[in-house]
């Protein structure tokens, strides 16, 4: 499973949500971040603390699992990764929601599922934003 995530708390139950997935169907997952090309040295360190922290709630799930960085763009990283670890469901954070509480899967999101025509892709929603 390939789990892609942003930094943040919306990030983190993410992770722990496909974690418990990922646990149910005694699979493998690769948590995934990109960053921009050439991030400033605390953004990439605080991405790296992030996916440590991703890592180690899968570990303590009793999940096998790595991290992944990639720079450029998300679509672009994410569909390497895919390409490289060939991976069977990928996991993405659904948008927060806009101004009046709707969530637009466009963008990002709307080309994966258009492009990932060959495996499932799961979109997770955050709690962060309900509060």
């Amino acid at each position: 499973m390939l789990i892609c995530v942003s930094v943040g708390e919306p990030g983190k139950e993410d992770v722990l949500f496909a974690g418990r997935l990922v646990r149910h169907l005694g699979a493998e997952a690769t948590i995934l971040t990109v960053l921009p090309e050439r991030p400033p040295a605390w953004f990439r360190e605080q991405g790296e603390r992030f996916l440590a922290a991703g890592l180690r709630t899968l570990t303590l799930l009793g999940i096998k699992a790595k991290t992944a960085v990639r720079h450029g763009r998300a679509r672009d990283a994410i569909l390497a990764e895919i390409g490289e670890g060939d991976h069977d469901l990928v996991v993405l954070g659904a948008p927060l929601a806009g101004r009046f509480g709707r969530i637009a899967l466009d963008g990002l999101v709307a080309d994966l599922l258009d492009t990932l025509k060959d495996r499932p892709l799961l979109i997770v929603r955050s709690h962060q934003e309900l509060a």
